[in-house]
């Protein structure tokens, strides 16, 4: 039988020994870039919705002087009051449950983006 370097140790020097990695040493280079990915588009999701949410009464405030701007004979100057959109079918506000869905979901993950990376 070959006795190896940690078989000649004595038996104190198993308490100042370093303990052992949960993982492996290698980490793959795609697992690691995908989770940085999710962490980075979980995040741009929270920040942009949640941006979005905030200035949602100002957009509506612009939007609403422009409206005023156009007299009433031009054709479509009312329309973006009845349906929240202008003719180029851009919206006036920001929606608010879609803003809170994306914002919640960017949200869960970021976080799970972090927990992986940090487990």
């Amino acid at each position: 039988m070959r006795r190896t370097a940690e078989d000649l140790r004595a038996p104190g020097d198993a308490a100042r020994r370093p303990p052992r990695a949960r993982y492996p040493a290698v980490v793959s280079f795609y697992d690691q870039v995908l989770r940085e990915l999710v962490a980075a588009i979980g995040g741009a999701l929270f920040v942009a919705h949640g941006l979005a949410l905030l200035r949602r009464r100002r957009d509506a405030q612009v939007r609403a002087g422009m409206v005023r701007a156009r007299s009433g004979k031009v054709k479509g100057a009312s329309r973006v009051g009845s349906t929240g959109r202008t003719r180029e079918g851009e919206l006036v506000q920001a929606p608010v449950a879609r803003s809170v869905a994306f914002a919640a979901l960017g949200f869960v993950m970021l976080i799970a983006g972090i927990a992986s990376l940090t487990t």
